[in-house]
């Protein structure tokens, strides 16, 4: 298992928590994630040696209709990390294709959560970069990792993550929660 519940939350009652893990001796150790799209793994690429980040796709996010300026999380690192944690943040467009949807992203931002200074809770914003200004999205991805997906990873590396939130570009703009202590779904359900 590598996404817990924790009581030990910045706001509300629970914060998520994930972990690093060593996953058996086909997968090795991997980086705990968190997103609020549904990933897809292709265990026979990592087995065969492809990176992770080549074997790693995902699905669905939070439906937007603009630009994100940025997303913001309260992000609390375990005063025994060895590696650093890191957010990602991807704005998606997706079109129709005769070969089923496909999904571009048009706006990315990236951020790395140093493990030895973040041991209480401390909030990151990540700002998104649109290549096309014009560009318009229609999902907005999140994916939280306890260690780099490329690189060194620890076991039992952790992060806790809490009050994720999101503002569309704009002078009028309000912060939108992303995700709801109400409903949380984990992969895979044994």
């Amino acid at each position: 298992q590598q996404i817990f519940q924790s009581s030990d939350a910045h706001g509300g009652q629970y914060a998520a928590e994930i972990k690093t893990e060593f996953l058996g001796d086909s997968v090795g150790i991997m980086t705990g994630a968190f997103s609020n799209a549904e990933f897809q793994f292709d265990i026979g690429a990592l087995v065969g040696g492809t990176p992770i980040d080549e074997a790693l796709g995902y699905s669905g996010g939070e439906p937007i209709t603009a630009q994100v300026d940025s997303v913001s999380a309260w992000i609390k690192m375990d005063a025994n990390n060895t590696d650093d944690g890191a957010i990602l943040v991807q704005a998606v467009k997706t079109y129709q294709g005769s070969n089923g949807d496909s999904t571009v992203a048009v706006g990315e931002g990236y951020f790395t959560i140093p493990s030895a200074t973040t041991t209480t809770y401390t909030q990151f914003a990540v700002p998104l970069n649109y290549p096309d200004p014009n560009a318009v999205p229609d999902h907005l991805v999140v994916v939280f990792t306890s260690s780099s997906i490329i690189g060194t990873q620890t076991v039992d590396n952790s992060m806790k993550v809490d009050d994720v939130s999101y503002s569309y570009a704009g002078p009028n703009s309000i912060w939108q929660p992303l995700f709801s202590e109400k409903k949380l779904l984990v992969y895979p359900v044994p």
